[in-house]
């Protein structure tokens, strides 16, 4: 199904998650590409630095706008609009994690928090949003679009594009 222009901006940010998310779970250190290896600390740095300019303010963007919105339309979805919120929180544990503690297990942490994202995006990009576009007239689905356009003006950062190679 063709994503509604409303969503297509939390797409590419779903699109660039998804790039570190499969670059945490296939491993920073096997890149034979990487033209210079990448220290445990430099990775969690880029990773960091992601979440902190890009992926904090979509998932703000999300509970702030897209959730309580969503869940005003679609009251089946409480369930999961609860669980992406507590993945939310499971992902900012696991930076905060990172952050106090970047070398310990790292690879297997990183990759931990690579599928979680993963899983995250999915589930947003094939669950909640093909709801959206089946049981939501296009004119709200418009009207979501106007309101994320204006929020999206007032409070977001700019992309913050991320390669660990």
């Amino acid at each position: 199904m063709k994503r509604h222009s409303s969503l297509i901006p939390l797409s590419h940010d779903h699109h660039d998650g998804l790039v570190l998310a499969q670059q945490l779970i296939r491993g920073y250190d096997i890149d034979s590409r990487a033209s210079q290896s990448i220290t445990g600390t430099q990775v969690v740095s880029v990773v960091v630095h992601f979440f902190e300019n890009q992926w904090w303010p979509h998932c703000d963007l999300e509970e702030v706008e897209v959730f309580p919105w969503v869940l005003a339309q679609i009251n089946e979805t409480e369930h999961l609009i609860q669980n992406l919120i507590r993945e939310h929180r499971e992902m900012a544990e696991k930076i905060r994690d990172l952050e106090d503690n970047p070398t310990t297990r790292l690879s297997e942490r990183l990759s931990v928090l690579g599928q979680l994202m993963r899983s995250h995006i999915r589930t947003e990009e094939r669950v909640l949003f093909q709801w959206m576009q089946e049981k939501i007239p296009v004119v709200k689905l418009d009207a979501l679009g106007s309101q994320l356009s204006q929020h999206a003006k007032s409070s977001r950062v700019s992309g913050c594009r991320v390669s660990l190679s």
